[in-house]
């Protein structure tokens, strides 16, 4: 009984304790958020099947090839195979991360680099890199809804999508790509929100926004609702000038990443 006081008493106690009490007020909240957290973890078992199975995983042995030119020192080697990707430069550079430590790890377990058994870094790769998308999917559907259990709905509703089943086994950049996107985009309406998006910050956001668009080209849409929420967000003819500047500005950053990834 004392054992069971000082547990109460402790700070773990007191979070169980809140934690039920919000339960008890809203339940829909908590139904939500446990399904979206079991619908995850089952994606756990999708780890190691179908590794490389695709034609367009090409690119994934692209950026090892990289990597094994960087470890015996041929950059332009590297480059040139950074940019046999077929327009998708930025996700062969992202996709050196989880061939690094494929590498590691056959080394360390004696096994072949691109056999299924060793695939799992890059499944914890794409798992974090949705898990990600979860977060940032709540973040912007809370400043779109402006309601926490719609947000956590639309999180729901992108927890069962099926392609997630394709994206998480399989060295394919649209995860990625998202992702970029759903951070720049969360980051620009932080900053617009607050008044605080400065001429350099702009370039920022359109350096990473076209980053993103190298990684996936098929998500340019996005890119564009960038554009357009640098315009048009509080747009009044007060700061129509400024308003125009910031675009510009975005497209610089964009430019430098164009230049940079095309030297």
């Amino acid at each position: 009984m004392v054992a069971l006081n000082d547990l109460k008493s402790t700070g773990i106690g007191l979070w169980v304790k809140r934690r039920f009490q919000s339960f008890q007020k809203e339940p829909i909240k908590f139904f939500l958020f446990a399904a979206i957290i079991a619908l995850t973890l089952i994606k756990l078992d999708l780890i190691g099947t179908g590794f490389r199975a695709l034609i367009d995983e090409f690119r994934y042995g692209r950026s090892g090839i990289a990597l094994l030119n960087l470890s015996e020192f041929r950059l332009l080697d590297a480059i040139e195979a950074v940019f046999s990707t077929h327009g998708r430069p930025a996700d062969a550079l992202i996709k050196t991360i989880p061939n690094a430590f494929q590498f590691l790890t056959a080394k360390l377990f004696n096994l072949e680099f691109y056999e299924s058994t060793n695939s799992f870094p890059l499944f914890l790769f794409n798992f974090a890199s949705y898990c990600l998308i979860l977060v940032y999917q709540y973040k912007l559907s809370k400043i779109l809804f402006k309601d926490k259990l719609l947000a956590l709905f639309s999180v729901l509703i992108y927890s069962t999508l099926t392609n997630s089943h394709l994206y998480l086994r399989h060295a394919l950049p649209y995860d990625t790509s998202l992702l970029i996107f759903y951070v720049i985009i969360f980051l620009t309406i932080t900053e617009l929100k607050k008044g605080s998006l400065t001429h350099p910050k702009a370039i920022f956001l359109g350096f990473f926004a076209f980053f993103a668009f190298l990684v996936y080209p098929g998500y340019f849409p996005l890119y564009i609702v960038i554009v357009f929420l640098l315009f048009f967000f509080n747009l009044d003819r007060r700061n129509f000038s400024k308003k125009l500047l910031i675009p510009i500005f975005f497209g610089l950053g964009s430019l430098i990443c164009f230049q940079i990834i095309n030297q």
